[in-house]
């Protein structure tokens, strides 16, 4: 049997963010094997406002089993985390990239990237110097 209800809106508490800020904040991430940590980053990125939620693929990351942007998973979670946090707009979630691809792609539209990258032992081209090549990197002021 289906129920029927009425909504009524009796206050607008504030105005409908339709876009993001123009300061917006992509989280490219390695997803952690266990889909409870997967599920915990997302949450956590979302509501400290990432508007983007970018999966990588690195040497050693595990991808069997990921929950991506097309699973009702992903999308609950992040969904969870909007209601948690008062914002309005769901965070995209894309598909998996290889880090150097979703690093170059970022930098390539503009985008300031922030990196946390320890140095390659053993020699051989590091990860930043891979990014770096066309645009070399700004320290940031002490």
């Amino acid at each position: 049997a289906e129920v029927a209800c009425v909504v009524r809106i009796a206050q607008q508490l504030r105005p409908p963010m339709l876009s993001y800020p123009p300061v917006s904040a992509a989280l490219l991430y390695a997803p952690p094997k266990s889909s409870a940590r997967h599920r915990f980053l997302l949450e956590k990125a979302t509501e400290i406002g990432a508007n983007c939620l970018q999966p990588v693929q690195t040497e050693r990351t595990d991808m069997s089993g990921l929950v991506t942007a097309a699973t009702p998973a992903a999308v609950h979670w992040c969904l969870d985390a909007v209601e948690q946090s008062d914002r309005m707009l769901l965070p995209e979630v894309k598909p998996p990239l290889l880090l150097l691809e979703a690093c170059q792609q970022a930098v390539n539209s503009g985008q300031t990237v922030y990196v946390c990258a320890e140095p390659r032992r053993g020699g051989g081209r590091s990860f930043l110097s891979a990014l770096t090549q066309d645009h070399p990197p700004t320290p940031l002021p002490s």
